[in-house]
C-alpha cells in the first residue's frame, strides 16, 4: 500500500496527500505540478523520501513492563513496584497480588506454577453464570467498553446450557476443559 493518495483536482493536476501510518491521520495536500500520471507518481515517491519520518510512541507502561521483564526481583522490591503501579494507574488491577504470592510454597523448579493459584471452577455452573445479565463479568464488560448485549440475547445463550448438560457432568471444571472431552456425534 502506497503512503499517499493520489488524485486530480480541477485543472486537471495531480495532487498527493499523504498519511501517518502511526496516527493514520491524513496530511496536508501537495500538488504534484503535473497531469500526467506517473510523473506525479514519480514527484509523490520523491517528495515520501524527504519527509521526516515519526518513531512510533512508547507508552509509560510499555517502558515499565519493559523494565519489569529484565530482572529478577525480591518479594520487597515486588510490594514496591505494586503500589508504585497501583498510585500511578490504579485503573491496572494485579491479579495476584504480592502478599498472596508470598504466601504460596517456592517450589525449586524455575517455573512460576507454584505462583499461580489452581481453582477448580464447575463448567456448567460457569456457563450458567456467564450468561446470566446480572452477574456475568462478560456482559459487565462489554457495557463499560460501549458495546451492546441485550437481555434476551444472554437469556436465549442462558437456555443453550441444557444442550451442553448432555455432554458435560457435574464434576468437570473449566481447568479441566479440552478438545478430548468433545463427543463428537453424527446425525
Amino acid at each position: 500500500m502506497r503512503p499517499f493518495y493520489l488524485y486530480k483536482r480541477t485543472g486537471d493536476i495531480y495532487y498527493a496527500q499523504f498519511h501517518d501510518p502511526i496516527t493514520h491521520r491524513r496530511c496536508a495536500v501537495r500538488s504534484m505540478e503535473t497531469s500526467n500520471k506517473e510523473e506525479a507518481l514519480a514527484k509523490a515517491w520523491a517528495m515520501f523520501a524527504t519527509l521526516p519520518k515519526k518513531q512510533q510512541p512508547v507508552s509509560e507502561i510499555t517502558n515499565i513492563i519493559n523494565l519489569l521483564n529484565q530482572k529478577n526481583y525480591k518479594l520487597e522490591e515486588l510490594a514496591m513496584l505494586q503500589a508504585v503501579i497501583q498510585a500511578k494507574c490504579p485503573e491496572l488491577r494485579p491479579t495476584v497480588s504480592v502478599q498472596a504470592i508470598a504466601s504460596f510454597p517456592v517450589s525449586d523448579s524455575s517455573e512460576h506454577s507454584a505462583f499461580i493459584p489452581q481453582k477448580k471452577t464447575p463448567l456448567l455452573a460457569y456457563i450458567a453464570d456467564f450468561w446470566d445479565y446480572e452477574k456475568s463479568e462478560y456482559v459487565r464488560d462489554k457495557i463499560a467498553h460501549g458495546q451492546r448485549i441485550g437481555k434476551r440475547h444472554c437469556y436465549e445463550q442462558a437456555n443453550l446450557v441444557r444442550y451442553w448438560r448432555e455432554f458435560f457432568t457435574a464434576e468437570d471444571t473449566l481447568e479441566g476443559l479440552s478438545s478430548a472431552k468433545f463427543r463428537f456425534r453424527r446425525f
